[in-house]
Order: structure tokens, then sequence, then C-alpha cells
């Protein structure tokens, strides 16, 4: 695990890809806590919930990524949280009951119309 440390940007905000073009995207359902969670509370019962784009710069990542060491998280902090990679859509959910859902949705990316990528809960 890695922290993610990127401020949201409107979804179409342009992003920077590296010096050599090497980015990655994928779409995400990203989970917005309403209060605070900690060991003692556990998972609340209401979460928000947005739309969002996860981009890596692939350039970063293989600089930086200690292959002797994976499980670091080393490179996947800087590869993922340069300015503009938290792409976030319009839409701010909070379900009543969003273990359910969540599980019922389908995540669809388009680049210029094309399906490059489709996401559902596995069964």
């Amino acid at each position: 695990m890695f922290p993610k440390i990127a401020a949201p940007t409107d979804s179409n905000e342009p992003v920077l890809a590296g010096t050599h073009g090497l980015l990655d995207y994928e779409v995400e359902l990203g989970i917005v806590a309403l209060n605070d969670i900690t060991t003692d509370t556990g998972i609340p019962k209401h979460l928000g919930l947005v739309l969002s784009n996860d981009w890596t710069d692939r350039e970063l990542l293989v600089n930086q990524i200690e292959v002797d060491n994976l499980t670091s998280g080393a490179g996947f902090t800087n590869a993922k949280s340069q300015p503009g990679f938290l792409s976030t859509g319009d839409l701010f959910v909070i379900p009543a009951d969003w273990e359910s859902y969540y599980k019922n949705l389908q995540l669809d990316l388009f680049v210029n119309g094309d399906l490059r990528q489709r996401a559902t809960r596995p069964t």
C-alpha cells in the first residue's frame, strides 16, 4: 500500500504526461469518508462516492520502483501523485447502503470514443 497525495481536479483538466509520455489511466470509484475512520469506529455506515480517473506516470514508476522490494510502495506515490492525477467527475453520491449500491455499478472508460476499460464487481 502507498499514499496517493493529489488534490482532486475537474475531469476536463489537461493531464501532463512525463517527458516520455508513458501515462496510464484507469476509471475508479472513489470513496469519500464523511467522518473519521479509525480502528475504534471501523468503516462507517454512510460513505460518499465519486467517479474518478487514476493516472500513473510509468516513467517515474520505472525509475523509482525498488525491484527487490515491490511491497515497499517506493515509486508509486510519486508516479500517482503528480498535479492533475486525480480527475473527478461532477457527481457526488451518498447512497443509503453504499455496499449494495457499488456492487451493481459498471464503470466504463472511453478514450476518443473507444472503450478502453469496463469494470464490474466480480460475483
